[in-house]
């Protein structure tokens, strides 16, 4: 085995040449494909699925299942400079892109999950049968755990990525409310993202990451005086005490997607993916824990407002009434919903969209229009284009499904609609 330095991987950095909103990518060469993470992704597409036993000693029933529709912030950041790793008979340098995220609720805003860690570059190593780009993650969680997972460029791809097969069912069949999702096969929420933005993928990279040490082609050739599976206990899962002995993590898998994708403009965009698979073993079997989650790369900076331009809020107020009710919300209920929705951090729009869909006047459109026709007058009025074929069927499908509200609340406070607002009122 050879060890080859430096890190980088020129090929798949060339594949996203032209698509990087980035004026130029910081240390490229040590960094290979995380530096195609740097900035800020945000999304609203995140699950989180999770069967926990009841709280009888001893009785693995009855279980409760619990569903979690999230909103997120991911920052990643170069850390400069490569770190060295002192070794006995050689040293190995690392390059490092810290990151945190933000998890809050859907609909709620209320804070589910903080993150904070490192992705490293461990640099290329030549088997002699293949040659792989080794990565790591380290993350911390609030629970009181801490992670170590080993990593790879798993493939770079042309055409929609192949997701594997991610799943929520352990000690039995998930009985909660998955949105029309197969539970057997929760990666379907990604393609579903994607359709819903009508968007078209180019192609990619798979960053593919686990707790499973004793796959690492370096692990052979380690300390002697240990075996495999020694080494691979050292490596991985750090927890305190009450997590270790309530409800122990005994694996992690995470498979992160950076893709090429063009929308219905022709236009080329950045989207980042993630599937990420917690198994806990509170008794007996194996539990899992599902999240995933589809993201865009944002302009944290956004373009300047101009000062006579409505606040985001007034905005998406009055759009909320054009496209649900067909007419202008009067002064007042412009007023009294816009001090709500700021009042409360902008945690209730749902507030806002349910009230709406129980007006009569709604109930009237509803008899009269059909949900196809709303559904366009929907993408009109709040994301200011026509319907896309995927997202359209969506839209439509959740409303007949009675989730519309969810469905529409997301639409118009979605990262699209914050752009459309932008595009209106920036300054000239």
């Amino acid at each position: 085995m050879t060890d080859k330095m430096p890190h980088q991987t020129p090929e798949l950095l060339m594949q996203f040449e032209g698509w990087l909103p980035h004026d130029q990518l910081l240390d490229p060469n040590h960094l290979g494909p995380l530096a195609l993470l740097q900035g800020t992704w945000h999304g609203r597409f995140g699950l989180n699925t999770i069967t926990l036993p009841s709280k009888e000693p001893a009785n693995a029933g009855p279980e409760r299942d619990l569903v979690n529709h999230y909103e997120e912030t991911m920052v990643f950041e170069v850390l400069p400079g490569l770190t060295p790793n002192r070794g006995a008979t050689e040293d190995q340098f690392v390059s490092q892109l810290k990151y945190h995220t933000d998890v809050v609720e859907l609909g709620t805003g209320n804070g589910l999950h903080f993150e904070n860690g490192l992705f490293l570059n461990r640099g290329v190593l030549d088997t002699g049968e293949e040659t792989v780009c080794r990565l790591a993650r380290q993350c911390s969680v609030p629970h009181g755990n801490s992670v170590i997972c080993r990593g790879v460029v798993a493939e770079q791809f042309e055409g929609p990525p192949t997701y594997p097969q991610y799943s929520t069912v352990t000690v039995r069949p998930f009985v909660a409310d998955l949105g029309g999702l197969d539970q057997r096969h929760l990666e379907q929420a990604l393609s579903n993202a994607l359709a819903a933005e009508g968007l078209t993928v180019e192609g990619g990279v798979h960053l593919h990451f686990d707790t499973d040490w004793a796959q690492e082609p370096e692990m052979s050739a380690a300390n002697s005086d240990f075996t495999s599976a020694e080494r691979a206990e050292v490596h991985g899962i750090g927890s305190i005490p009450f997590v270790s002995d309530q409800a122990t993590t005994t694996g992690m898998q995470a498979d992160f997607y950076i893709l090429r994708c063009t929308n219905s403009d022709g236009e080329r965009v950045l989207r980042l993916q993630y599937l990420q698979r917690v198994i806990l073993k509170f008794f007996g079997p194996d539990w899992a824990h599902v999240d995933l989650n589809h993201l865009q790369l944002v302009d944290t900076e956004g373009p300047a407002i101009a000062d006579d331009a409505p606040t985001f809020t007034e905005w998406a107020v009055e759009n909320a009434f054009e496209a649900l009710l067909s007419r202008s919300p009067k002064d007042s209920e412009l007023r009294n919903w816009t001090r709500r929705i700021d009042e409360a951090a902008g945690r209730n729009w749902a507030d806002l969209v349910t009230a709406l869909m129980k007006r009569a006047r709604y109930r009237s459109l509803e008899r009269r229009v059909s949900v196809e026709d709303r559904v366009e007058r929907y993408y009109q009025f709040m994301l200011g284009r026509s319907s896309d074929a995927g997202g359209k069927t969506l839209t439509v499908n959740e409303i007949n499904a009675g989730r519309g509200v969810k469905r529409i609340t997301d639409m118009l406070i979605s990262a699209e609609a914050r752009e459309f607002y932008e595009s209106l009122h920036a300054e000239s």
